[in-house]
């Protein structure tokens, strides 16, 4: 997430507000991501490209293939 550009702060308090629940806490990250951002600019492939930075390579084939 951080890789991503959100805060430390946004990142704990998505964690504080969601703590038995990850995937939750995971998609209040993305959307501080998004609504900062904006959509034009918070897209798949942004994404995609921090995943293939950190060598998480299955993740960005995982996600496409979701996606279609």
């Amino acid at each position: 997430m951080r890789r991503l550009g959100i805060h430390d702060r946004d990142i704990e308090r998505s964690e504080l507000d969601n703590r038995h629940a990850f995937r939750e806490a995971q998609y209040a990250m993305l959307q501080a991501w998004r609504l900062r951002l904006g959509a034009h600019r918070a897209t798949t492939e942004a994404i995609c490209r921090v995943l293939k930075d950190m060598d998480l390579n299955a993740c960005v084939e995982q996600l496409q293939e979701a996606l279609h």
